[in-house]
């Protein structure tokens, strides 16, 4: 859990002497009292930032103390890491997402043919036909369904033994 620390201008930061801090940052020097630090549970310092400038960018009332700004960026970083994962789609939901494209995709190639099928593709005993393993893998996963598996075979792109083999029935 990260956590803000004002900073002193003083003590060093993750090892580093203040004086060679603000000799590199002089935006620091500028914004003399005007600094905090966000710490980790290590107390590493990952941040370092000034209270005008965060103000001034989340904003926030003028005249905030230092310490409410600190406060009140953490609560929006919070916010903005928590958005951010809402955001993300998990490895599964973007499987299935290309499962239910490729479906749609699939249905409407052939539309755009006139309802045409795919070109059926000879196959040797043993063989399987190109789509067979994804259609086979989003139908166990649950992103198909026994009737978009049945729709693949009506437009060619399985036999109707592979989708036996798939759904069983």
């Amino acid at each position: 859990m990260q956590r803000v620390i004002i900073w002193d201008e003083v003590s060093p930061i993750n090892g580093v002497p203040a004086e060679r801090v603000l000799e590199n940052r002089p935006d620091l020097v500028a914004a003399h009292g005007d600094i905090f630090l966000v710490v980790d549970d290590y107390n590493r310092v990952n941040e370092i930032q000034i209270g005008a400038t965060i103000a001034a960018n989340y904003g926030m009332e003028p005249g905030m103390e230092l310490q409410a700004i600190a406060d009140a960026y953490m609560v929006k970083k919070q916010e903005e890491e928590e958005a951010a994962k809402v955001e993300r789609m998990t490895n599964e939901e973007l499987q299935e997402e290309v499962a239910v494209l490729s479906y749609d995709v699939m249905v409407c190639q052939a539309a755009m043919n006139g309802g045409v099928a795919a070109v059926a593709v000879e196959l040797n005993e043993g063989e399987h036909s190109p789509k067979y393993n994804k259609i086979r893998m989003w139908y166990n996963r649950g992103f198909w369904t026994k009737e978009m598996v049945g729709m693949a075979v009506h437009l060619g792109h399985l036999t109707d033994t592979e989708r036996v083999e798939i759904v069983g029935e």
